[in-house]
């Protein structure tokens, strides 16, 4: 039988009975640890599409809800027929709930192709995974989502990509391909990214591919993407996809973080370097370290290409692919990777050295927040754990031996340091609980090291990691104290804000509305249903609908000069502007001409009569 080159065998991804337990119960845990927000951020160009509100009335000639039907995801029209005004939020609840056990679930086959197969080492890995916050959140560099608090397109992708993979390394070939094909129909350039890291890995993994079923998932992959790739050449296509402007310039004003890397700090750079490290040191523990390190080469590749390209390339198509967001899958497969070394080393069968430096490794990932000084002990331990590979016929020499002790005590006392610093620091509150977990670890890694290799202090496997579990629990559990803690803060804005959109609503005069630009403010033409001036979210609708520039940019540029509520109804009055809200807690009235219609808390509504304008 003909192949494309050398054979290696397959790993086994079954049985499923365990994964699917550990995705009902992490995807439990990571809801609860991110929490679940409607109506926020890309919500609002998916609500108006999914209940059709550009045929309502106020929105028959509102030009930005008119753009959303060039917004290409296979998620929303699956959506849209479930979708009513009494019902969204638990459409969207669902889905965020469905999304985020699929993609625990696709991480656990995942990681039990990759060396966890007993139900402690799976289960720990898991665990890990889904308590740390390197996880949860964004990306350092091009802000792509991980998991996140509210459920979007882009995001819902991440269980077929684990799949994709998991199935790539048991060789099954078409069910990858699938894979891949749903990741392109739900985002396209996601799917793009994830074919690239998947050819990157099967070149450096060599293993035995037969031509035939090669083709085979050629056919598979060509079968789901090209009626998709058709539908989104027809969106963008026409004189509505024409760019007369500077794309670069429109995305320096809109968004540079997702395309542009001089918007990237120093500490996210140093991240990024850390955590590609990282993850190449945690592929030598794995069982097929070829296949991870291809992959990881993959999205530097893609990265690389993306940081100069825009700067080469002021085009649409380019911008479109959003390869500097491609960091969030090399940030993904590192915190995996180290998920699965750390576990194999803890629970395996290394010396109490190397199962120090797993348990290092898992404890810097469980830290509660993210550290750059976390990650780098992280690499530390993984760099000294990498001694334990048996090089040289399974014997260390005497300078090998040195190197491995020199970094082990480097990496357990810097730990311990830092442990006992956060200690220090965070005494009190839920940060105080969390130093329960950190000291736990700290000693546990002290008496691993202790009397080395009198077999005295080897625990368990199921032992060890229920210990990490718990630990990691715990953490978590502080984390959550501190996020909830937060929003309590928060809450009387919130609620006068949400009284105040409500009224609106429910009986506001109709648009358009001149409102302050950013933040909570992005959100009033959806839940208020009143149509506005501008806002800056809206300028997402140019990636789509380039003719939408034209309105956007020029609005948008000049309410971005307005600071005080006199600026807004003297803008408001040149651009006849019935409707302006103003947030003033030291203003009690509108300023004249307006009257003052409606106020809760800081927020008022000012409007401007017939007489105002000139």
């Amino acid at each position: 039988m003909s192949t494309l080159w050398a054979f290696r065998p397959p790993v086994d991804i079954r049985p499923y009975w365990l994964p699917v337990a550990l995705a009902l119960v992490g995807g439990a845990i990571s809801l609860a640890l991110t929490g679940f927000d409607f109506g926020i951020s890309n919500n609002v160009f998916h609500i108006p599409y999914v209940l059709s509100l550009a045929s309502q009335p106020e929105f028959k000639d509102d030009v930005f809800y008119s753009t959303l039907g060039n917004f290409t995801s296979v998620v929303w029209p699956l959506l849209r027929p479930l979708s009513t005004e009494a019902n969204v939020r638990d459409v969207f609840l669902g889905a965020h709930v469905a999304s985020r056990v699929g993609a625990i679930l696709g991480l656990a086959m995942l990681l039990r192709g990759n060396g966890l197969a007993s139900p402690a080492a799976l289960a720990t890995a898991v665990a890990v995974v889904v308590l740390s916050p390197w996880l949860q959140g964004t990306s350092g560099i091009g802000a792509h989502g991980l998991f996140i608090n509210y459920f979007t397109h882009s995001e819902a992708t991440w269980g077929f990509v684990f799949l994709a993979i998991a199935f790539l390394q048991s060789r099954r070939l078409k069910s990858s391909a699938a894979m891949v094909g749903v990741t392109f129909s739900i985002n396209a350039f996601i799917g793009i990214w994830l074919f690239i890291v998947l050819t990157m890995a099967t070149v450096f993994d060599r293993h035995s591919i037969a031509r035939r079923e090669f083709a085979g998932a050629l056919v598979v992959l060509a079968a789901i993407c090209l009626p998709v790739a058709a539908w989104i050449a027809g969106a963008v296509g026409g004189s509505g996809g024409v760019v007369d402007f500077s794309y670069i310039g429109y995305i320096r004003a809109y968004y540079p973080q997702h395309f542009l890397i001089e918007t990237a700090s120093s500490r996210a750079l140093a991240g990024f370097v850390l955590l590609a490290l990282a993850g190449v040191l945690a592929a030598a523990h794995l069982p097929r370290p070829r296949f991870w390190i291809g992959a990881q080469f993959g999205c530097l590749a893609i990265f690389a290409v993306g940081v100069p390209l825009p700067y080469l390339f002021d085009n649409r198509f380019i911008f479109n692919l959003c390869l500097l967001r491609s960091d969030g899958f090399g940030h993904a497969f590192a915190i995996v990777l180290m998920a699965v070394a750390g576990t194999r080393l803890a629970l395996g069968p290394a010396t109490s050295s190397g199962r120090a430096m797993g348990v290092i490794c898992l404890g810097c990932l469980l830290a509660p927040a993210r550290s750059l000084l976390d990650l780098a002990i992280a690499v530390l331990a993984l760099a000294a754990a990498l001694q334990d590979l048996r090089v040289n016929n399974g014997r260390l020499g005497p300078a090998a031996i040195r190197l491995r002790n020199v970094a082990s005590v480097a990496a357990l006392a810097s730990f311990g340091a830092l442990m006992a610093f956060r200690v220090l620091q965070d005494s009190v509150g839920s940060a105080g609980v969390a130093n329960a977990g950190r000291l736990a670890i700290a000693g546990g890694l002290a008496l691993l090291l202790w009397r080395n290799n009198t077999g005295m202090l080897r625990p368990s496997p199921r032992l060890t990691g229920a210990a990490i579990i718990l630990a990691g629990l715990v953490i978590g559990a502080a984390g959550l104290g501190e996020r909830l803690q937060q929003a309590s803060k928060l809450s009387p804005y919130r609620d006068a804000w949400q009284v105040f959109v409500t009224l609106i609503r429910e009986a506001g005069p109709p648009g358009p509305y001149l409102i302050p630009l950013g933040g909570q403010y992005d959100t009033f033409q959806l839940n208020a249903r009143r149509k506005v001036w501008v806002d800056w979210k809206q300028g997402a609708a140019v990636m789509w609908s380039p003719q939408f520039h034209r309105q956007w940019a020029s609005r948008y540029a000049e309410a971005t000069g307005l600071t005080t509520p006199d600026d807004f109804i003297d803008y408001a009055r040149r651009n006849r502007i019935r409707n302006v809200v103003i947030e003033s807690d030291r203003v009690h009235g509108c300023p004249t001409p307006a009257r003052q219609s409606l106020r809760t808390g800081i927020y008022a509504l000012c409007v401007l009569d017939d007489e105002a304008f000139y």
